[in-house]
């Protein structure tokens, strides 16, 4: 799946080149939190018991969104990587 994490610390937020609004909805659906500037907060305060939970909040919706068709799936990521392996790069250098 396209998606990073960003400027992690307490403080990080989620960053792809695909709409993440209904990921960030199917957290808040799962009891995680997410700011309306869609940053998230993880801290020494939280338990290993809460990132677990987190990790699964994350999944969870991404296999859900993934399944619906919202998010792009392994297979079309592996599909499309290959495809783009055996295309030529019109900005690569040298000859071809």
């Amino acid at each position: 799946l396209p998606i990073e994490t960003v400027r992690f610390g307490s403080l990080f937020r989620f960053k792809g080149p695909v709409n993440l609004d209904l990921f960030f909805y199917q957290l808040n659906y799962r009891g995680m939190y997410v700011w309306e500037g869609r940053n998230l907060f993880l801290s020494t305060a939280h338990s290993e018991e809460d990132v677990e939970r987190f990790v699964q909040a994350v999944k969870d919706s991404v296999h859900e969104l993934q399944a619906a068709g919202y998010l792009p799936s392994k297979r079309e990521g592996k599909a499309s990587s290959a495809q783009a392996a055996s295309e030529p790069n019109p900005l690569a250098l040298g000859p071809a």
